[in-house]
């Protein structure tokens, strides 16, 4: 059986196109679990009307965030697997059966398959196309899958990874033997990090090409358009759960993963510093200063730098010219750099 659990905030106008789906589809051997978060719009009386003995609800009485959300269901859960859907996306009708069949032909601890960005006024209409992560059905065991699994869950060179934990099946064995949960004092990045932390423990994997999930994009919005969501601060809060996550597992943070928490922290200085007028930026650029000296978790961040690879080296590059506040260097460095990935793709 799949334990199905769905994190509700105020979304009475998307839900049920999430779970008609699911509902309507041909697998039968899941029970759905929607989980409220305190959502003040008529969500948890929508739930309520939804009329099959595989729901299950769970109110609550205040907003605590996605990730207590995903773990009280986590909690509450009874099957063999665990999957994660967002109640403002939807997944095709096969999408459990699918998912169903390759965990159970692999024997595979983790599930997962491509996904699609797709319009939210149109969800047939793809607004970012992203290559799955192999050609075709796949199915991968140790000790081959040490080498593989940390570049899914981060780059993957341009492929579909595995940062998001929608669109996947975990074993939930291993979810408790280990208690893996989502951790709570995160505003960004817990969906990769409780992968990563699920990535020690897995020994089998398996992926199905298609894209069985579908991400809706609200008009307008821009690949990204989240660093807007967010403070510096988070990132250096993600590099420091993921060093807690690793001393915990035994295992030293790699190269690949502080580079990720740091491209990703680029990202955001980028969208900030860069795309904005002169006055933003320069506001910008009085906040990193003031993060650099009062935050040790901000400064850890230059310490914790890896050279080893060309991400590491273009990190280093990169926050030399932030520190130094060399925005045209900056621009100069980011128009190569994308220069360069366009050669590398014809």
């Amino acid at each position: 059986m799949i334990s199905v659990i769905i994190p509700c905030y105020n979304s009475e106008k998307t839900l049920l196109r999430c779970v008609t789906p699911l509902l309507e589809g041909s697998f039968r051997d899941f029970e759905l679990l929607l989980v409220d978060d305190g959502s003040s719009d008529g969500t948890l009386a929508l739930c309520k009307h939804i009329d099959d003995p595989r729901l299950r609800i769970f109110p609550a009485e205040k907003n605590e965030g996605v990730s207590r959300t995903r773990n009280r269901g986590l909690e509450a859960a009874q099957g063999d697997y665990v999957a994660f859907i967002d109640a403002d996306d939807t997944v095709t009708d096969d999408y459990l059966q699918a998912l169903s069949d390759a965990a159970l032909a692999a024997d595979a601890d983790w599930t997962a398959s491509a996904f699609a960005f797709v319009e939210e006024s149109d969800p047939n209409r793809e607004v970012l196309s992203v290559p799955p992560a192999f050609e075709e059905d796949t199915a991968l065991q140790m000790p081959a899958l040490r080498d593989v699994l940390p570049g899914l869950v981060f780059f993957n060179d341009g492929k579909s990874t595995l940062a998001s934990v929608c669109g996947c099946l975990y074993r939930r064995r291993l979810l408790e033997e280990h208690h893996i949960r989502f951790r709570t004092g995160l505003r960004y990045g817990e969906d990769t990090l409780f992968n990563l932390e699920f990535s020690s423990y897995c020994a089998s994997f398996a992926y199905v090409p298609r894209k069985l999930y579908r991400y809706h994009q609200h008009e307008g919005e821009a690949t990204d358009v989240m660093f807007r969501r967010y403070s510096i601060r988070d990132f250096a809060s993600l590099l420091k759960e993921m060093e807690t996550m690793r001393a915990e597992t035994g295992s030293p943070l790699s190269a690949e993963e502080s580079n990720y928490v740091l491209s990703q922290t680029f990202g955001f200085i980028n969208h900030n510093a860069l795309l904005k007028t002169r006055a933003k930026a320069d506001a910008f650029y009085e906040e990193m200063d003031r993060c650099y000296w009062s935050e040790p978790q901000i400064r850890a961040l230059w310490d914790a730098m890896k050279k080893e690879d060309i991400r590491g080296r273009l990190a280093q590059l990169r926050f030399s010219l932030i520190k130094g506040k060399r925005r045209g260097g900056l621009a100069a460095l980011q128009r190569g750099v994308r220069l360069v990935k366009k050669v590398k793709k014809s």
